[in-house]
């Protein structure tokens, strides 16, 4: 089951128990807490040098849409990030295992 994002994009939006396949963070539901798998793309070296390094906890605080920014907490910062951006963060389930500090 999938959710949308209000507003006029059908961009589907995936809570964080739609399975173990990799999920770019453009596309995760604002509310839930995914760890970053890997950073793909041009832009991995400045994501990494922000902190987006896999294995690390994000949680999606907001978005704007007609695919503007992807609002992310991590640790005690919050990121945001181009939708074209994001869409280069791979993500999957937080397991409860994860340190939400990483």
């Amino acid at each position: 089951m999938s959710r949308t994002v209000p507003a006029a994009t059908s961009t589907p939006v995936f809570p964080a128990h739609e399975g173990d396949a990799p999920v770019p963070l453009s596309r995760v539901a604002i509310g839930w807490r995914r760890v970053i798998a890997h950073v793909d793309g041009p832009d991995r070296a400045e994501l990494e040098r922000e902190g987006v390094l896999p294995g690390s906890v994000v949680v999606v605080t907001a978005r704007t849409p007609l695919g503007g920014p992807v609002v992310v907490e991590l640790g005690r910062a919050r990121l945001a990030l181009s939708a074209k951006v994001a869409a280069q963060v791979a993500t999957r389930p937080f397991t409860g295992t994860e340190d939400p500090a990483a």
